[in-house]
């Protein structure tokens, strides 16, 4: 058990009804399966704190993760914006309060190798 384990069990002890874990704070997938598992044992609910892609993949893996938490609005709130801004070339968008995620391996993600002028200090082009 890590700390964001006994975090999390703490206050379920404590009698709270919600809990919103960020799978991106607390060591990723396999701590958030754990947490959540513990909260359903409880019957405490579960949304994924605003962390993206990420989030949503947690929230469509698990059954008794019904919603998952969006952020993703442009400083004017007029608009839907890509969590990590430019960093992948097609970040999953919600349309009309859903979303649909690629079945791509991993999450489903492709670094923008351009927006992000990635450079390598070791040109590994030469042999």
């Amino acid at each position: 058990m890590n700390t964001h384990d006994f975090g999390y069990e703490q206050l379920m002890d404590a009698g709270v009804g919600l809990i919103q874990p960020d799978v991106m704070w607390m060591g990723g997938p396999t701590e958030f399966i754990r947490v959540a598992a513990q909260a359903n044992a409880r019957s405490v609910d579960v949304i994924p704190h605003g962390c993206g892609v990420y989030g949503y993949y947690m929230a469509m893996a698990l059954d008794h993760v019904a919603l998952a938490e969006f952020m993703m609005m442009s400083e004017m709130a007029d608009k839907i914006e890509p969590n990590f801004g430019t960093m992948f070339k097609s970040e999953p968008l919600p349309e009309n309060g859903y979303i649909s995620l690629p079945d791509t391996p991993g999450f489903g993600l492709e670094l923008n190798h351009d927006a992000l002028n990635l450079i390598r200090p070791f040109d590994r082009s030469k042999k």
